[in-house]
């Protein structure tokens, strides 16, 4: 017998592979990392959003307390930051860590709470350092009959709900928007 002939009849093994080649993990590792920066952004927008109404809910509720103390009195003499803190009706977690200052869910801070004290008054304040999607959020919202006007970085608009492009446009990128408000 030959012996190339007998090698013949040995059946060939077919070599598989085994797992995945480079190609195919980059291609997983692609789909991966783009999944990964839609969830990422989709989180951002949900938490942007989320801290813009907690501003707003924040808001009224620093108004609903001022009316609260305020009540029976017809004006707001003597209102200040510092006196409403004394209250402790405002809730601890729009507080700063030592207690002083009125604190934003986005980081910015409430500055310049004052009454005036002739009738008809209203409650003066300031939000610094808010986000744009907060600045958007509070320039859409409707206040209804509570609102006297609001300011929104130097500019002063009274009794006005703004469409979100009038919003985009007047508010600023980053942390740096100014809200002034006048409540009766």
């Amino acid at each position: 017998m030959n012996t190339s002939s007998a090698l013949n009849l040995v059946p060939r093994r077919e070599h598989r592979r085994s797992g995945l080649g480079l190609l195919e993990m980059l291609l997983v590792m692609a789909v991966a990392a783009l999944i990964l920066g839609a969830v990422m952004r989709f989180y951002s927008d949900a938490s942007s959003k989320h801290d813009a109404n907690e501003t707003v809910a924040e808001v009224v509720q620093l108004v609903s307390v001022v009316h609260q103390v305020y009540g029976g009195q017809r004006d707001y003499s003597g209102l200040t930051t510092s006196s409403m803190l004394a209250t402790g009706l405002f809730p601890k977690k729009y507080l700063s860590s030592d207690g002083s200052t009125i604190v934003t869910p986005g980081g910015g801070i409430i500055l310049g709470l004052n009454g005036t004290a002739n009738p008809g008054s209203v409650i003066n304040f300031w939000i610094y350092g808010a986000s744009r999607t907060t600045c958007i959020e509070i320039a859409t919202a409707d206040w209804g009959d509570i609102l006297e006007d609001r300011n929104i970085n130097g500019n002063s608009y009274s009794h006005y709900v703004f469409s979100p492009v009038q919003a985009n446009e007047m508010c600023l990128d980053g942390n740096s928007n100014q809200i002034g408000f006048n409540f009766y």
